[in-house]
């Protein structure tokens, strides 16, 4: 029976030092990563959670992964249903089936002989950021005042489209935890001072929306200029290359050139344009093991090859 169609994500994982300069990582930097790995003594909790990482390999095919996992709270277990059809909480008869915990994961791969690497995850399971937290812990670089991030790989066109544009409408953005404001962003700096509020500023999982919409007749001017500034400005926090800001959501209404002297309006996400690939992974029938995951991101890496001329990075 086929398997189901699943979701992988490609990133570039980097280590940022003091200085902001980031360093990619290669597939050689991964696999000295996979050979010199040790197990850390416990889970290391960030955010809200304890998330536990592994690297294990399977047989077929031969590679090494990076294995992060997340325990869902016993408050948020599965039902499961017995024999009589009778539907209860999996945590309710965990000790007679001998569960201990129920997780959520997500898997990385490297792409061989590329800066890349791909990522598979279930419906809840950790974040690239999260897994960026884990290895900034992991390689204890807070010592040395670096990071370690994912990147998304961005598609060609979300770029284009910004490079084509001759101005902008409207911008969302989103920024996570408290920003700096020294990107150079003025944006960003406003957001900075009203999330500098005595108290806003100690809470870790602060989320701040910032909109800003012209009139829907107003396509040009130096409203237009000016929002077109930002966003190119702003678009270097999709790949966390705008310093002391975080960015998860980007989404901007672009003017673009159309035919004779009109002017048309197009909307670009540029979080919804990072590079994907779907593929089947397993059988729907069948419980999927850590083998055929690797297998279908496997398949996914030789269709994410095929799109070299679709992506940037």
């Amino acid at each position: 029976m086929a398997g189901r169609k699943r979701t992988v994500y490609f990133y570039t994982g980097a280590e940022i030092d003091d200085k902001g300069k980031f360093h990619e990582w290669k597939s050689t930097r991964w696999d000295k990563f996979f050979e010199k790995y040790t197990k850390p003594a416990k889970p290391y909790f960030l955010g809200r959670n304890f998330y536990e990482g592994e690297v294990d390999e399977c047989s077929v095919p031969a590679t090494r992964y990076f294995h992060l996992l997340r325990p869902r709270a016993l408050s948020d277990w599965p039902e499961g249903k017995d024999a009589q059809g009778n539907a209860e909480s999996l945590g309710v008869n965990r000790k007679a089936l001998g569960l201990s915990e129920i997780d959520e994961y997500t898997y990385f791969l490297p792409v061989e002989d590329t800066n890349y690497v791909a990522m598979f995850r279930s419906s809840a399971g950790p974040r690239a950021s999260a897994a960026g937290e884990w290895m900034t812990q992991y390689l204890d670089l807070p010592k040395s005042g670096g990071s370690f991030v994912f990147m998304p790989v961005l598609r060609t066109n979300a770029m284009e489209k910004l490079k084509s544009a001759v101005g902008v409408r409207s911008l969302h953005v989103r920024f996570e935890g408290q920003p700096h404001g020294e990107s150079g962003s003025q944006i960003e700096k406003g957001v900075a001072v009203a999330g500098s509020e005595k108290g806003l500023a100690e809470s870790g999982d602060m989320k701040i929306d910032f909109n800003i919409t012209l009139g829907r007749a107003q396509k040009e001017g130096p409203a237009v200029d000016g929002l077109l500034k930002e966003a190119k400005r702003l678009v270097k926090g999709v790949n966390h290359g705008l310093p002391g800001a975080r960015l998860s959501q980007l989404k901007a209404k672009t003017l673009q050139p159309g035919k004779g002297d009109k002017i048309v309006v197009e909307q670009v996400d540029f979080f919804q344009e990072r590079m994907t690939v779907q593929t089947e992974f397993g059988d729907t029938n069948v419980v999927m093991d850590a083998d055929q995951i690797i297998d279908g991101m496997y398949k996914a890496i030789e269709e994410f090859r095929k799109k070299s001329g679709e992506y940037l990075y």
